[in-house]
């Protein structure tokens, strides 16, 4: 696929209280923010696992693992076990054994 060369502006991050404040507003249903991962904890973890593999920059794993370090181990933990499950089981029903072995590498990085 070739790029029109046109760039797309960068989206805003969903402001997830304002939708919610927004939602209440026009319709009177309240729904509730809450959960262990308020702060995106779990798209980092999904895009350090998009992260992986031939051809990307080395630099970028390394910035992505240096700010997962900085969250709660518990959200972590968790977070990298939903994630690892989901990438071995892919691989294990679409790829080769090679490509199973990179997920389970990935994997066994965090889970100790």
């Amino acid at each position: 696929m070739e790029s029109s060369g046109r760039e797309w502006p960068r989206a805003a991050r969903l402001d997830a209280r304002g939708a919610v404040e927004a939602l209440r507003r026009e319709t009177g249903v309240r729904l509730t923010v809450e959960g262990p991962c308020p702060g995106g904890e779990v798209g980092a973890v999904t895009l350090r696992f998009g992260v992986h593999g031939p051809g990307t920059d080395p630099a970028v794993p390394r910035r992505l693992d240096a700010a997962l370090d900085a969250l709660p181990e518990a959200v972590l933990r968790a977070a990298w076990a939903h994630m690892s499950l989901r990438m071995v089981d892919w691989a294990v029903r679409h790829f080769g054994a090679s490509d199973v072995e990179g997920w389970l590498d990935l994997a066994g990085r965090r889970m100790d």
